[in-house]
């Protein structure tokens, strides 16, 4: 007896938590027995596993020991770690001490574990494992996954995020097919069983198939209602491999009862249906999903919680329910790794969005849409397209329906309708959206304006989106070109000008209208109208257009035409909201003025989002364009706060009618829209994107300097002046610099005497630079300089007056008429003019 009673403490006093677990509650007791009743999933290689597993990442200081020995108590049987965790130790323990407990034998339990990043050289691969079987204390794991496809540079076992010198991750570039074959030679040594990835795409996926000898059991991925990875998950099944959830619950954090799918109360109807708690439904939804769930917790009552969810299932109104939070919101999107080639968030299925993505999400259902005159509905705010790069588009175009964009604006003449509509059919597959949800504008360009053409550009632009009708199509401009082919879309004459045609866009309008019939849009409107027009328009038209898109920023308030507009029912979207900012230059004025900063400031807002906001309470649906995904959201987060009448005044005051799209050159058509004083009344700088009028601006520009060079020679030659121009390559910069100059002192002195010092700048400036002229070095930079605007308006309102004398003198010199068509390849017949 007194042996048997010191053995008796001796054992109780050295396994004090076996006895305890074992002498659960009887709830515990349901647990355990529940065990018996939990389906396993069959892989491919014919091994099994339980369909749900511990999570372990963020475990550590003894709590991922303490966690797996009451999880296998509970009756967990799969627990999943990695070597980047640093817990594979205390993984290791508990399951020995389980073990010699006796409560499981080694082939009871499941052990998940990755390969990490910087050990993804081939011959790394099974050093890596071997190292983490020392870990362990195991002669084997069960499984062994490929953490990442892409690699970083080794710099030793323990540096797992390698930097370079600018704090930036050291990228290798690995081929993640060289290290499944690394792998693959782990199964053949028996240090794993099974081998599989983690956070592969499904077309890194597909291409692993397509070149393995053993087939992967498992792909980890991030999943829960916000990223429900559905169409991922297809592919997985249709290939048979199971696919391991981890983040099931999102990291919920109560403080700020985030994520929404845990804390709102149609998710805890649902909890209470079935008396459970939210975390259960969401963790029986993704296995009923197809999915094998990895909760991870280290408090003993929610471990045992996660584990009771095989006694209810979900119907279909609780799936629908759940369905309805997915947002695309990524909580680990993994960014420091976005350069590699082998990043696995870049294709569609694996949404790109960032957790701070979800505040913009959840405004989109709150804001109030505006109403045409037909009774369709459309979103105050659109995404704008102009002038994308090729393949920005689309991309842009994803992340913005992400976000919660649902209004799309595009154009034929944008030449990028085929990514709009590429990424709306994306997004249609995956469930984001349905057709009816996304709003999509386009426009009939100006050289399909002929009747018996306008049917056929309709159907050529539902071609290009893939799509069997717009919502809204608008006329471009209210100017025709003529058609010399559906690609020529800036036609031109023998004289290098655009070839307008005389096509009443009254009669276009009726074309229009037979379109609505068709079914091939729903709605039309115009583009560029002014008052006259769209009077006009009205009084001679079947259907009402229900929209007029229109230049509107601080600049060009046009309050006017928005009044008119309004008065008929026409909503007002503004193009160019934003300008067409020029950090360089500092332009647009309101762009980076500190007033307007200061309002940013009260509002916790951007200058960008205040001004979105402004021209959104004039009445206007604004279309900022952006492919920057930070900026895509952040012009959308504009509806949770409003401005003041102070703000308004001040906002009003950047008012100067100065226009950024010009058109001009239509501004011989009798439709040409901005003649008209009805419009405005404002000045207008002009703009100089027309090429032949570029080309006359640089011809006066070298017909001044041609004129003075020689009469200041002697002048120049003085020290002080010498010292400004010595590089000969500043020329031009130098030269506008001068005309700049003039323009300031033209506001103060009189207009002789800025005449006197802008040519004498000129003067001395062509004189020691005159080769570097001559041999048309500044002909490249000047043409593309985002000065030409405030060049040609100073040159064309300022000098060019003054000099008219001289330059019909200077027209009759055959040299100056040689050299201007050698280097600017005018005509004598175009310069004359």
């Amino acid at each position: 007896p007194k042996k048997t009673l010191r053995s008796f403490f001796h054992n109780y006093m050295r396994e004090p938590q076996r006895e305890s677990r074992f002498s659960q509650s009887a709830s515990n007791c349901g647990t355990a027995k529940m065990t018996d009743k939990i389906p396993y999933v069959k892989h491919n290689n014919g091994t099994q596993i339980q369909s749900i597993g511990l999570g372990t990442y963020t475990s550590l200081g003894g709590d991922c020991e303490r966690a797996t020995l009451h999880a296998i108590d509970v009756g967990y049987r799969h627990i999943d770690t990695a070597y980047f965790y640093e817990n594979e130790n205390e993984v290791g323990a508990a399951v020995q001490k389980k073990i010699a407990e006796g409560v499981i034998k080694r082939e009871d339990i499941y052990i998940t574990t990755k390969l990490w990043c910087h050990f993804h050289e081939p011959e790394r691969v099974e050093y890596a494992c071997r190292k983490t079987l020392q870990n362990f204390g195991l002669e084997y794991v069960d499984l062994y996954l490929m953490h990442w496809p892409y690699s970083y540079v080794y710099r030793g076992d323990t540096e797992m995020m390698p930097t370079d010198a600018k704090g930036e991750v050291e990228l290798n570039d690995i081929d993640y097919l060289d290290t499944w074959r690394a792998m693959e030679k782990l199964v053949e040594l028996g240090l794993t069983k099974s081998i599989g990835v983690s956070n592969f795409n499904s077309e890194q996926l597909t291409r692993l198939l397509a070149n393995c000898k053993i087939k992967p059991i498992h792909n980890q991925i991030e999943c829960h209602p916000a990223l429900n990875q559905k169409k991922l998950i297809a592919l997985c099944k249709k290939n048979d491999i199971v696919v391991t959830a981890y983040c099931p619950l999102g990291r919920p954090n109560p403080a700020e009862k985030t994520p929404n799918y845990i804390y709102d109360a149609k998710v805890q109807a649902i909890g209470d249906k079935y008396k459970k708690s939210t975390a259960q439904v969401v963790l029986r939804y993704l296995i009923e999903n197809g999915t094998i769930p990895l909760p991870k917790s280290s408090n003993p009552k929610r471990i045992e919680e996660n584990f009771k969810i095989f006694d209810f299932k979900l119907d279909a109104e609780d799936h629908a329910v759940l369905d309805s939070y997915h947002t695309g919101e990524r909580l680990i999107p993994m960014t420091h790794a976005i350069k590699s080639k082998n990043y696995p968030f870049h294709i569609d299925e694996e949404h790109r969005h960032s957790a701070s993505n979800c505040v913009t999400v959840k405004m989109a259902s709150k804001i109030e849409y505006f109403k045409h005159n037909d009774g369709t509905k459309i979103q105050p705010i659109g995404l704008g397209t102009f002038a994308s790069v090729e393949g920005d588009c689309e991309r842009a175009v994803l992340h913005a329906i992400d976000v919660g964009y649902r209004h799309i604006d595009t154009a034929y003449f944008y030449g990028n309708e085929g990514e709009v509509g590429a990424a709306v059919k994306k997004k249609i597959v995956e469930g984001v959206i349905k057709r009816e949800d996304i709003f999509i504008t386009t426009k009939l360009w100006c050289h399909f304006h002929e009747p018996e053409r306008v049917e056929h550009a309709c159907r050529k632009t539902l071609e290009n989106l893939g799509l069997d009708y717009v919502d809204l199509y608008l006329i471009h401009w209210p100017f025709s070109y003529a058609y010399h082919g559906d690609n020529e879309m800036i036609p031109k004459d023998a004289n290098g000008e655009v070839e307008l045609i005389d096509i009443d866009y009254v009669d276009t309008w009726r074309a229009m209208e037979k379109l609505v019939e068709l079914g091939l849009t729903k709605s039309i409107g115009v583009s560029n109208f002014n008052s006259e027009q769209l009077t006009r328009l009205l009084a001679n038209c079947n259907i009402k257009p229900i929209h007029n898109q229109i230049e509107v920023h601080p600049a060009l308030d046009q309050k006017e035409l928005i009044a008119l507009c309004k008065a008929n029912e026409v909503v007002v979207t503004a193009s160019c909201p934003l300008g067409r900012h020029n950090a360089e230059l500092r332009t647009p004025t309101f762009m980076y003025d500190g007033k307007v900063q200061a309002i940013g400031n009260k509002y916790n807002k951007t200058i960008a989002q205040v001004l979105i906001r402004y021209l959104i309470e004039m009445g206007t649906v604004p279309l900022p364009k952006s492919s920057n995904p930070k900026r895509i959201e952040e012009n959308f987060n504009v509806f949770d706060f409003k401005l003041d009448a102070e703000d308004h005044a001040i906002l009003n005051s950047y008012h100067t009618g100065e226009r950024v799209a010009h058109a001009r050159q239509a501004i011989k058509s009798k439709y040409y829209p901005f003649n008209s004083t009805s419009t405005s009344s404002q000045k207008s700088m002009p703009h100089c994107h027309n090429m032949v009028y570029m080309r006359i601006v640089l011809t006066t520009l070298v017909t001044i300097t041609c004129l003075l060079g020689d009469n200041f020679v002697e002048l120049t030659q003085h020290p002080l002046l010498k010292a400004l121009v010595d590089n000969a390559t500043h020329a031009a910069i130098g030269a506008l610099t001068g005309i700049a100059f003039a323009m300031q002192f033209y506001e103060r002195t009189s207009q002789l005497t800025s005449l006197m010092l802008g040519s004498l700048l000129c003067a001395f400036i062509t004189h020691h630079t005159r080769d570097a002229v001559r041999r048309g070095f500044w002909l490249c930079p000047l043409g593309h300089t985002d000065r030409m605007p405030q060049v040609a308006y100073i040159v064309t309102t300022i000098l060019t007056p003054h000099l008219l004398g001289c330059l019909h003198n200077i027209c009759r010199s055959a040299s100056v008429l040689n050299f201007l068509g050698q280097y600017i390849k005018l005509s004598e017949g175009q310069y004359r003019s």
